[in-house]
């Protein structure tokens, strides 16, 4: 038997979920906890949990994202997008991040022929993660609702599926 499972994630599951989001990101787990309970509802988005050896250690989410009309020029385009992909520490560098794209990919290739994803620029490892997938810097200057980035922080990348 495998040590690492992918799945997709459940109601029962959310609030293990949200204390991994939180332990890898500076977000309130109860916070996080409301939002994946509302994602889950949405058709549009895909959640995803990754277990090993029975124990939850990892997170992702795809979704399709329509920029609101009010969005500036230099808005990312619409599309479908490979977003927030949070490993406990314990558990990097096993496979886990990997497994957790290819399932979003798998998926994303039922309703696309291109995924987005973005990243700051001195992510080096989650640049790493994706290049093997074909992901290529498309632009270093855009605007995505509700990120943090600074203007030229962050890179967009898109990947022919």
């Amino acid at each position: 038997m495998s040590r690492l499972a992918i799945q997709p994630l459940t109601r029962r599951d959310v609030r293990r979920a949200a204390a991994v989001i939180a332990k890898c990101t500076p977000v309130s787990r109860h916070l996080k906890a409301a939002q994946l309970k509302a994602l889950l509802k949405l058709e549009t988005n895909l959640l995803l949990t990754a277990w090993w050896d029975g124990e939850l250690v990892g997170t992702g989410r795809a979704a399709r994202v329509v920029m609101p009309g009010s969005a500036p020029a230099h808005r990312a385009p619409d599309g479908w997008y490979l977003l927030g992909v949070n490993v406990l520490p314990s558990h990097r560098r096993l496979g886990v991040g990997d497994a957790l794209v290819r399932a979003r990919l798998a998926w994303m290739r039922q309703r696309t022929h291109e995924a987005w994803f973005f990243t700051r620029r001195s992510n080096e490892a989650s640049l790493a993660l994706h290049r093997p997938y074909g992901f290529e810097v498309v632009r270093e200057h855009f605007w995505f609702p509700g990120t943090p980035f600074e203007e030229g922080e962050a890179v967009l990348l898109r990947a022919a599926l």
